[in-house]
């Protein structure tokens, strides 16, 4: 048995699982993330029957196991942990471009986190062209480029964990 099944931690903070082990003969007992064995050391901590995640970030996020085996057998429980934290990109857009004048010009920013971000873009120093901009789902796309519009335009994640640029 395992505890909790499920939970949601924010980034930075610990957390642990416990798992109730019991046979005859005794079973070995292995702790497991995402299908790979954890050992005790910087990140993990493991004490007979339970598992300390230590400074908690997003790539922390899934599914944990214990895995008990004897000789007569073996079992395993699962048990979910939800990592809240400030978006991370998983996509940059590239930091220069020479696009045509006339043209349509589209950049993609993307970004993972927990609770999902939302993507947006801003302009340094003043407002996207109006009349002529448009954002899809992490899609900067300007029609009709001109002079006008070279600057600086800058993607933004959001949820309630806080913003990154």
């Amino acid at each position: 048995m395992l505890s909790p099944a499920e939970q949601t931690r924010d980034e930075g903070g610990n957390t642990a699982f416990y798992c109730t082990v019991v046979g005859n003969p005794s079973p070995a007992e292995e702790w497991q993330f995402k299908g790979t064995k954890l050992l005790s050391g910087a990140k993990y901590l493991i004490k007979e029957g339970e598992l300390i995640v230590r400074n908690l970030n997003y790539s922390d996020a899934g599914p944990y196991t214990c895995a008990a085996r004897n000789i007569l057998g073996s079992s395993e429980a699962t048990g979910n942990l939800t990592v809240r934290g400030l978006p991370v990109f998983t996509k940059i857009p590239p930091s220069f471009a020479t696009p045509v004048q006339g043209t349509t010009f589209q950049v993609t920013c993307k970004a993972d986190g927990y609770p999902r971000p939302a993507i947006t873009w801003t302009r340094v120093g003043m407002p996207l062209p109006a009349g002529k901009t448009s954002i899809n789902q992490g899609t900067l796309t300007i029609n009709n480029l001109t002079p006008a519009d070279n600057s600086f335009y800058v993607c933004v994640a959001t949820n309630i964990m806080g913003t990154r640029k």
